[in-house]
């Protein structure tokens, strides 16, 4: 088991992560910097700085103590002028000369050319009073600029990585959430006795956790009571249909006989009314089993669907004389989905469509569209618009239509549509377009990996 904190302490131990970083960094800085002086390095004098060269007799002594001074230096004969030893860059010599002639020290910006003698020799000695190396290879290098670039790198590294330890590890707990976010409602999660160590998060994966389970249950028992929906409404429709297949034989065995012409109506009206409960309950059986049924999404090709529902519905659109017109606008060609329940859909709305198109002058226009995630068929009708109250209740399963759009209406085809969008990701639309008739959208996932 380990400590819990929330995320207001985590970011404050982040800060201090950094505030050590920067700490130590300084520290080495100046380890590093007192480290070269003393090994003479890096030289810095100040300026008015006195040495002692009056009790140095020889040029060997003298050059012992320039070189523990680590300072560049040249020796001259106080006779002749001439050089006897030094440390110098040769760019520079004429400056250690002018100072001997000169017999007074130079100045240039920071840097000093001092002069000292004794019995035997002139001693011109350079400083700067900034620091800089005493190497001469290394001297182009401001020694300070590199220290301040140090203290630059040290402080980014503990920034970056504080801040990268800080940042996985609330990446680490979003990825947990999503994992139990993708898991709520498939798969039973095992409880934990701690799933973070950020307080807030530990929270919201127990509540997950304990949530996912809750929806799992809840789905498992939704689809129990859809496929003993799905059972009941089959063992019924079969009860129903027994008698009524005895009625149909009867009707058959009294079409033999002679009948009047009132009768013959009346035989005709009966098995009108039985084809119409045979379609009912059919209709009925198929949205209980579209309900309850998992299959996995398969590809469709847009063409191949529409050229199969142009031709399931071409007899009756030359049946009931049918201007039919197709407006395609995707640059898909292809989607993932239920190919026969969704030409199922289509073809109800077609169906529906030509039913309510007006006397005269029939139309009917199937419009495809599609958005970033979402593919659109738009089936539109000439005929009179929906009511206000099919508009807000027509996907609804056993609704009947109100008698401005007739009276033979119950429903079962839209809500099957309706379910078969919901399965797609998408839903049904009903509306009443500017340029008048009757509009149904159905729209769809692009990319549906499940149904």
């Amino acid at each position: 088991m380990f400590k819990k904190y929330s995320i207001r302490n985590r970011v404050w131990r982040t800060v201090f992560e950094i505030a050590l970083g920067t700490f130590v960094t300084i520290l080495m800085v100046v380890i590093m910097s007192l480290s070269f002086l003393k090994l003479n390095i890096v030289t810095s004098h100040n300026v008015g700085e006195r040495y002692r060269t009056e009790d140095k007799k020889t040029v060997k002594q003298l050059t012992n103590y320039m070189k523990s001074l680590g300072l560049d230096y040249v020796i001259f004969d106080k006779e002749t002028n001439k050089i006897m030893e030094g440390k110098y860059l040769s760019k520079e010599i004429s400056l250690f000369k002018k100072v001997v002639e000169e017999k007074s020290n130079l100045t240039l910006n920071s840097v000093h050319y001092d002069l000292y003698t004794n019995n035997n020799y002139y001693v011109v000695i350079r400083y700067n009073e900034i620091p800089e190396f005493s190497n001469h290879y290394f001297r182009n290098i401001s020694y300070n600029m590199l220290t301040f670039y140090f203290l630059g790198f040290g402080m980014s590294i503990s920034i970056i990585v504080a801040l990268t330890r800080f940042v996985k590890e609330i990446s680490l707990n979003f990825k947990k959430i999503k994992r139990a976010a993708n898991k709520m409602g498939r798969d039973s999660i095992s409880e934990q006795e701690s799933y973070s160590k950020i307080i807030e998060f530990d929270d919201i994966l127990r509540t997950l956790h304990a949530k996912g389970d809750n929806l799992k249950n809840l789905i498992d028992r939704e689809k129990l009571e859809k496929q003993d929906l799905s059972f009941q409404i089959a063992a019924l429709s079969h009860d129903i249909k027994t008698p009524l297949t005895v009625l149909k034989g009867n009707l058959e065995l009294l079409e033999l006989t002679v009948l009047s012409t009132s009768q013959q109506d009346y035989t005709l009206s009966m098995n009108n009314s039985i084809s119409v409960l045979e379609g009912y309950f059919n209709s009925l059986i198929s949205y209980t089993r579209m309900l309850s049924e998992e299959r996995p999404a398969k590809l469709i090709i847009i063409e191949k669907l529409l050229n199969e529902l142009h031709f399931e519905v071409n007899d009756l659109l030359n049946m009931n004389k049918v201007t039919y017109s197709l407006c395609n606008r995707l640059t898909s060609t292809s989607f993932y989905g239920d190919g026969s329940h969704l030409m199922r859909a289509l073809s109800n709305l077609l169906v529906n469509a030509i039913r309510f198109t007006p006397v005269s002058n029939k139309k009917i226009e199937v419009t495809l569209s599609e958005s970033s995630n979402q593919i659109y068929f738009e089936i539109w009708n000439n005929g009179q618009p929906f009511s206000e109250n099919t508009l807000k209740n027509g996907n609804k399963l056993f609704y009947t239509e109100d008698y401005s759009r007739g009276s033979q209406h119950y429903g079962i085809g839209l809500a099957f549509v309706n379910g078969v969008a919901t399965k797609h990701g998408g839903s049904l639309r009903l509306f009443n377009p500017a340029r008048g008739g009757a509009s149904a959208i159905l729209s769809i996932k692009k990319n549906l990996q499940k149904l």
